[in-house]
């Protein structure tokens, strides 16, 4: 574990996220929930989706809320289902900055159709600004595109789903951040990390820091999607997850980042 939080810190020098330790909780009491006489075997699935608009010229940005005038990089969402065989747990990122009008449309498809309990469900934005903003009705139309999409992928994690798989929690430190006025600076990242064996499934990490967006007025997934792309670059076969954590007023020192 030493060594995993190690090469995620030299991978991701450009993470910023949101504390995953209530995310752990949950897992915690989605085991201690299930009571069982015998020892069961859990089953983890992975998937991941492009969910950049299909026309991306029709939906406002979260940065500017004008009409993005390009492209540089699809944006992504990524489900992670945890399952011991008497319940199921979805974890789901997005390279957005909230999810609003797909989350009651998404709740409700996976209670009918799944017979996932929304308390199971958990979602999480990476908090990028160069994605189409959920929150004005101009956009609904793509919010309830999204929901369809990310059901189709929690649909495809569960087919994925195979065991026996182990979690593992873990942390480290990450001192290239820096906070406005006088608050004390978290330099925490935390990791979630899914195996089967010997194969890493899933890394779920975080840190506290707001999202460098170098796009300009452009749909892209900001320093997080380049992260999760490194990260996967390093530890072949695994899905990488980022969300955000407490860090409205943190901002990444990295060489060349003023503001």
């Amino acid at each position: 574990m030493k060594k995993l939080i190690k090469d995620l810190k030299v991978a991701c020098t450009s993470f910023y996220t949101f504390k995953i330790t209530f995310v752990f909780f949950f897992f915690c009491m989605f085991i201690l929930f299930t009571v069982h006489v015998e020892a069961v075997e859990m089953k983890a699935g992975t998937a991941k989706a492009v969910i950049t608009p299909p026309d991306q010229k029709a939906y406002k940005l979260t940065g500017s809320g004008l009409i993005p005038e390009g492209f540089n990089k699809d944006i992504y969402a990524r489900a992670l289902t945890l399952n011991d065989g008497t319940n199921r747990l979805v974890i789901i990122t997005y390279d957005l900055n909230c999810l609003d009008v797909a989350t009651p449309i998404l709740r409700k498809l996976c209670r009918d159709e799944l017979g996932i309990d929304q308390s199971y469900l958990i979602l999480m934005s990476t908090h990028n600004h160069n994605g189409p903003i959920q929150i004005i009705p101009g956009n609904f139309s793509y919010g309830r595109w999204l929901a369809i999409r990310l059901f189709d992928l929690i649909k495809e994690a569960i087919a994925n789903e195979q065991g026996p798989a182990q979690i593992f929690f873990g942390f480290g430190h990450g001192y290239f951040v820096r906070s406005s006025g006088n608050a004390p600076t978290d330099y925490e990242i935390q990791l979630l990390k899914v195996m089967r064996g010997n194969q890493p499934v899933a890394m779920l990490f975080n840190q506290p820091t707001h999202p460098i967006q170098l796009e300009g007025n452009k749909i892209g997934p900001g320093h997080p999607g380049f992260a999760m792309d490194e990260v996967e670059r390093r530890v072949p076969g695994v899905l990488a997850m980022y969300a955000d954590a407490c860090g409205g007023n943190q901002f990444l020192t990295l060489p060349g980042i003023t503001d």
